[in-house]
């Protein structure tokens, strides 16, 4: 499978080198009890979030390959799912970006609900443009690229609500610092200002 990839991205390299992960992480399982965890650190989750994150990998190479590939289809259908899209591209890539500072700094995903949400309006509304646009007639052998495309980025969403659920888990079990969500924009007077908590 991965000799077809001819380039070395960091989704191939994370994809191929699951065997060396899971074997690192048996060891690691069986590691004597050390730090604040002692024998009670949360290595299944640790798992688990890996297994959700090499599917998602999976999703976003194959996007990649779809996005690569030369597609004609009509340029008013493109352009109907066009914004609904891009919002779903845009959100899936702050939640990914979120859920990967988590782990990295042990903090709780605080605002990767609230892009989630804004992936699953997107999607609402990518269904309703696709509703609309099935009115008009296409050619359903041009249109069949975009809407495989697209229904892979859903897939994506899927996967990334998937791996912030168990990331939520693994902050609980491994006790990670829960910062919450600043107060933003809120009202000072004529202006609006932002207000940051630290802790």
């Amino acid at each position: 499978m991965f000799v077809l990839l001819t380039y070395k991205s960091p989704i191939v390299i994370a994809i191929s080198n699951v065997n060396n992960i899971l074997s690192q992480t048996t060891f690691a399982w069986w590691e004597i009890g050390h730090g604040k965890f002692r024998f009670r650190h949360p290595w299944k989750e640790y798992l688990k979030v890996g297994v959700y994150t090499r599917k998602c990998a999976y999703h976003i190479e194959t996007l990649n390959g779809h996005l690569e590939a030369k597609d004609e289809a009509h340029s008013k259908f493109k352009e109907a799912i066009k914004e609904p899209c891009m919002t779903m591209s845009s959100e899936v890539g702050k939640v990914l970006k979120e859920l990967g500072s988590s782990l990295k700094l042990m903090i709780y995903p605080s605002s990767s609900a609230v892009h989630i949400k804004n992936c699953k309006e997107a999607v609402e509304e990518l269904n309703t443009a696709l509703r609309a646009s099935m009115v008009a007639e296409y050619d359903i052998q041009e249109i069949i690229p975009v809407i495989a495309s697209t229904s892979i980025l859903v897939e994506i969403i899927k996967c990334a609500e998937t791996i912030s659920e168990a990331i939520e888990e693994l902050s609980k079990q491994a006790h990670f610092l829960n910062i919450g969500l600043p107060q933003m924009l809120v009202s000072g007077g004529e202006e609006e200002s932002i207000t940051i908590t630290i802790l």
